[in-house]
């Protein structure tokens, strides 16, 4: 399936392996407005589509036939979502330039983790991609020539971030820990 992003009239529109429209997505079920500024887009292995939406502050995130599932619009004090990518879980990652961080959420919207990009907080992710043969995460920092490479890992239904010593326990479900490493790649 091949998606396009049309910022003139905030809809995605869904195109076959020939180029024929089959799916255009605009609004709820109750006729309000999804996007106003679709920036980046995926499809999960759920087959939810998932969009980045600059004006919003959200990421919005709709089923397969279109019906709006869910928006997350992060923390309280700010939330600027860029590129999004998922994992073989489903887990949405989520570039926050605002907390200059990579935000992972479940299938459902719930906030898992935060991947800190460095410790002086300085470097701004801008792209994430996950290569799912070799359980890496890829995060490329805004205005440099710099990629994060993160060793990932999955274990039943949860996903690990390796790093050293750290350990960071999910607020929300402590069946889930997340570790991370950053590793070197040149």
């Amino acid at each position: 399936m091949c998606y396009t992003v049309v910022h003139t009239y905030a809809k995605v529109t869904r195109y076959n392996e020939f180029g024929h429209l089959i799916q255009t997505i605009q609004n709820t079920t109750e006729g309000q407005k999804l996007y106003c500024k679709p920036f980046y887009i995926t499809e999960n292995r759920n087959e939810d589509i998932i969009v980045s939406d600059l004006h919003l502050n959200a990421v919005v995130v709709t089923d397969r036939e279109g019906r709006h599932r869910f928006s997350y619009k992060g923390h309280p004090s700010g939330f600027e979502p860029g590129n999004i990518c998922t994992d073989e879980l489903s887990h949405i990652l989520v570039c926050d330039c605002w907390t200059r961080t990579v935000q992972m959420l479940d299938k459902d919207g719930g906030f898992l983790t935060l991947i800190p990009i460095d410790q002086k907080g300085i470097k701004i992710p801008e792209s994430v991609v996950y290569d799912s043969k070799s359980h890496l995460l890829w995060v490329g920092i805004k205005n440099s020539n710099e990629v994060f490479v993160y060793r990932y890992y999955i274990r039943g239904q949860q996903a690990n971030l390796e790093e050293g010593c750290d350990k960071q326990e999910n607020p929300k479900d402590n069946n889930i820990s997340t570790w991370w490493s950053e590793e070197e790649y040149i």
